[in-house]
Formats: C-alpha cells, sequence, structure tokens
C-alpha cells in the first residue's frame, strides 16, 4: 500500500476526534522537550554562576554535570516511553477495521502497571540493541579520523577510503535497525502475550523490506511540520498512518502464513493419498490384479 493511501485512509479514523488524537500524540514529544530543555537550562546555570567550563559540557567532567544528566534521563524514559505506548494504544484502536478493541481511557492505559512496566523494558532493550548496531558505525568512524589525520602513505590512502565505505555502510545498517525498532511500540500492543525482549527481535523481521513505507510516509509529512503550528497535526497523522501501516503489515503476514499452512496442509494430503493408494494396490493378490489388466484391455 502506497504511503498517500495510508495517510489518507488514517486520515478517514480520525474524522471528529482529530484534536483528543492530537493531544495524545504529541504529549511524548512535549515531554521529550520538556527534559530536554529542562536539562539545557541547568547546564546554562552552571556556566553563568562558573561552576563548569564550556569545553566541560563535552568531556562531562563534571559531577554535577553526570548527576544532571543521568536524573533527566531516568526522568525522562519513565515519562516519555510510557506516554508513546499509550499514544500507539489508542491509534491501534482507532485505525483497525475489524472493530474487537472497545475504547479504553488513555489515563487507564498510561497507568496499567504491567503496560508501564513492558514500555520500559521494551526501551530499555531496543536502547541496547540500537547501541550494539551503533558500535561498528563508531569504530571505523574513529578509525577512518585517526587514517585521515595521520601522514598517508599508499596504503594508508587505501586503509582510509576502506574505513570510510564501511563507516557509510554500517551507519546505513544503524539507520535501518532504528526505523525497524520505531515499530515496537504498536507491537507490544498487537503482540500483548509477548515479552519485550522478543518483540524488539520480532520487530527486526517484522520490519524487513517495509522500511521504506514508513520513511515516504514521514517525508509527506514532512512540509507540515515545517511550521509549529503544524507540528501536532504533522505528528498525528504520521503516527495514526504508521498504525495503519502495522495492522496491514500484521494482515499480511496472518495470510501469508495461513496460506503457507494451507499448501502444505494440501501436499499433505495428497502424499497421504498416494501412501493409501499405493497401499491398497499391494493388498491385491497377483490374479486380482491380472484380472483388472484383462478386463481394462476388453474396455
Amino acid at each position: 500500500m502506497r504511503a498517500s493511501e495510508l495517510i489518507r485512509y488514517s486520515r478517514g479514523f480520525l474524522k471528529g476526534r482529530l484534536s483528543a488524537t492530537a493531544a495524545i500524540c504529541v504529549f511524548p514529544l512535549f515531554a521529550e522537550l520538556f527534559f530536554r530543555f529542562a536539562e539545557a537550562a541547568v547546564y546554562s546555570l552552571l556556566l553563568y554562576f562558573g561552576e563548569m567550563q564550556p569545553v566541560a559540557l563535552f568531556r562531562a567532567e563534571s559531577r554535577i554535570q553526570l548527576a544532571v544528566m543521568l536524573l533527566c534521563t531516568i526522568f525522562r524514559w519513565i515519562t516519555v516511553y510510557p506516554l508513546g505506548y499509550a499514544a500507539a494504544f489508542r491509534l491501534c484502536t482507532i485505525c483497525t477495521d475489524d472493530g474487537k478493541r472497545r475504547k479504553v481511557r488513555f489515563s487507564r492505559v498510561l497507568m496499567n502497571r504491567r503496560s508501564y512496566k513492558r514500555s520500559l523494558a521494551a526501551a530499555l532493550w531496543s536502547k541496547l540493541v540500537g547501541c550494539a548496531a551503533l558500535l561498528p558505525a563508531v569504530f571505523f568512524g574513529v578509525t577512518a579520523y585517526s587514517l585521515i589525520n595521520s601522514s598517508l602513505d599508499a596504503n594508508g590512502v587505501f586503509m582510509a577510503v576502506h574505513a570510510i565505505v564501511l563507516t557509510a555502510v554500517s551507519a546505513a545498517i544503524w539507520i535501518s535497525c532504528r526505523l525497524s525498532l520505531s515499530a515496537i511500540p504498536y507491537l507490544l500492543v498487537k503482540f500483548p502475550k509477548k515479552s519485550p525482549l522478543r518483540t524488539v527481535l520480532y520487530s527486526l523481521r517484522f520490519m524487513s523490506g517495509r522500511r521504506g513505507v514508513i520513511v515516504r510516509i514521514g517525508a509527506m509529512c514532512l512540509p507540515l511540520s515545517l511550521t509549529v503550528v503544524g507540528i501536532p497535526a504533522a505528528v498525528t497523522r504520521f503516527k495514526a498512518a504508521y498504525a495503519l501501516a502495522i495492522d496491514i503489515f500484521i494482515r499480511e503476514d496472518e495470510y501469508a502464513a495461513r496460506k503457507q499452512k494451507e499448501e502444505a496442509a494440501v501436499e499433505r494430503d495428497k502424499t497421504d493419498s498416494g501412501y493409501a493408494g499405493a497401499s491398497a494396490a499391494e493388498k491385491l493378490s497377483h490374479r486380482k490384479k491380472r484380472r483388472l489388466k484383462e478386463n481394462a484391455g476388453k474396455t
């Protein structure tokens, strides 16, 4: 399904509830910005009162800076990721055709203990997987930087070029991994019985070959987000189209699995019928087989 069709079709689900859905969708973004700006404000105060030098911002040598960064990160995680899960739950409830999901209040989903723990655990595992995917890009990037700054001979140029190419490839793999991990909140909603770790690993396989659709949806919503007023509408359209795409992808996988199971059952029935016919033919005596051949020749 094309990105434009997903956006247009998802907008039909938002009729009559666009304002409430937009408020829910921008909650995670506003929470993220709030803690980011709070951290920046504390750093500005430390610089103003001379508690740290500007260069120390990039070195993380100050204990006060480390404490502020750690506290803001913890508060951001325990706030943003549950809000993202609750928003994904509301969007998955809206953007579905089966009508099986009943309407659940946003606050009830947000305050659910099990959902809260699952969203935080999935966020932690996704961070670990993302960091593991980023390590090759960092390694090859540092290697390329050190080779370029050193005195290069023929072998050095050869190694530097290859290090740059490997850095670009590793960065592309990391971006692909991050795009796959972005589906985790929706998959947590769609598969409530899966553990957070299994959901994180499943997202990597689930989004294989489908990441381009999400990129195109984001590209189509990007012009609307260039203005501050249009950011809530752009975020809402993007997340609604994303939720609808996840629902369609799951249906495609279910249909493919069901079709594969049916084909396997047909092949198994054919094999069983062939064995049954062979066993029945073996049970006939030699005289009966000859009589059947003679009758067949007369006809």
